[in-house]
């Protein structure tokens, strides 16, 4: 979701430029049952967009020198670790629970596009694509799906996975791979939402514009 983003809120490099963070207003869903204990299920997005620092007055905390400092640390670990060219920064991230007063925040990696080096906005119609993709993993979140990165880079679909309980005492989550999820529960739900994706166009061809920008 952040990646989306920031591809088609002025660029990678441009929101790594200006005080900008992705922020994600969440709802807490946890109570006292077992069921709500789903690590997966623990919140629900209720918004997420890239706010300007000024726009909102939790986000100066992380503009104070002490935390662009420790961003850059982050940064600079990330690339000791592994070499990859396209990783361009360390996007500021804040997490707000609503009705709680909870605040917290880190930063994510930031890749600048396949194809798309330069900060280009979206196309309308690929726009639509990615508009899209933005809501499908809004509603796969709040249904406590998990995604991962492929091991396989020739898949297209990310990794995706439900927590179950384990173990004869069942107080144990782990997460289990649901490959079947995409075309066998995903896909369907976009075809029975049409107001809500509106680029008429198959799950699959969405992801592959997406990895492809």
């Amino acid at each position: 979701m952040m990646h989306i983003a920031l591809y088609v809120n002025g660029g990678v490099d441009h929101n790594l430029a200006a005080p900008h963070a992705m922020v994600y207003y969440l709802e807490s869903l946890a109570d006292e049952s077992e069921h709500n204990q789903d690590p997966s299920q623990a919140f629900g997005i209720l918004n997420a967009k890239i706010i300007h620092k000024d726009d909102l007055f939790f986000l100066a905390s992380l503009w104070e020198d002490d935390s662009v400092a420790d961003r850059q640390r982050v940064l600079a670990c990330w690339r000791e670790s592994v070499t990859d060219p396209d990783l361009v920064g360390a996007f500021p991230v804040m997490f707000i629970v609503q009705g709680s007063g909870g605040v917290s925040s880190t930063c994510y990696k930031a890749y600048r596009p396949l194809r798309h080096p330069v900060d280009a906005s979206p196309e309308p119609a690929l726009r639509l694509a990615f508009d899209d993709l933005n809501v499908l993993c809004w509603r796969a979140i709040n249904l406590g799906i998990v995604f991962e990165r492929p091991k396989d880079t020739t898949q297209i679909y990310p990794e995706a996975g439900v927590y179950s309980l384990v173990g004869r005492s069942r107080k144990g989550w782990k997460k289990t791979s649901t490959p079947d999820i995409w075309e066998g529960f995903l896909a369907p739900m976009m075809k029975r939402h049409p107001d809500e994706f509106l680029s008429g166009l198959h799950l699959e061809m969405i992801w592959a514009l997406f990895e492809n920008w």
